[in-house]
């Protein structure tokens, strides 16, 4: 898989597209995210120049940043329950494993993620304007 990479902390040009080995799912609350899309934030360029951050991410290198994203379950762990493959997610990695910025991310069924219906319901809602439309799908997505 391609992955955004840093093997050393700096500014933006120590950033490289590079492919990695892609990840598998180890652990029992492991799920596996193809990643569809990755949030650039300020905390991302401030681990990546490192300073003060060092004391959260450690020195080990190579890294990938990336501390949110949304995607899809393509596999899980045995002890999850949550999420099947083919589920939207939002993913926050945090700040130590981070990782958003590659194809494909393992996330933690342990407050790690969320899934995104009801959020894709409300926007459907706010698309339609259509006051029965938003009666009878919003309250099937709650329900879930």
């Amino acid at each position: 898989m391609k992955a955004l990479v840093f093997h050393r902390f700096g500014s933006n040009d120590v950033l490289a597209l590079e492919e990695v080995p892609d990840p598998t799912v180890r652990g029992p609350r492991d799920v596996l995210i193809r990643v569809r899309a990755a949030a650039v934030n300020p905390v991302d360029w401030k681990l990546r120049s490192g300073g003060v951050t060092r004391l959260f991410t450690g020195s080990k290198f190579p890294k990938i940043l990336g501390s949110e994203c949304s995607g899809e379950v393509v596999s899980i762990g045995a002890d999850v329950t949550r999420f099947k493959p083919g589920d939207g997610v939002i993913a926050f990695p945090g700040f130590r494993e981070m990782g958003a910025y590659a194809q494909v991310l393992v996330g933690k069924d342990q407050g790690q993620l969320k899934s995104i219906r009801a959020p894709r319901a409300a926007w459907e809602c706010l698309l339609s304007r259509s006051p029965r439309f938003i009666a009878r799908k919003l309250p099937a997505f709650a329900a879930r």
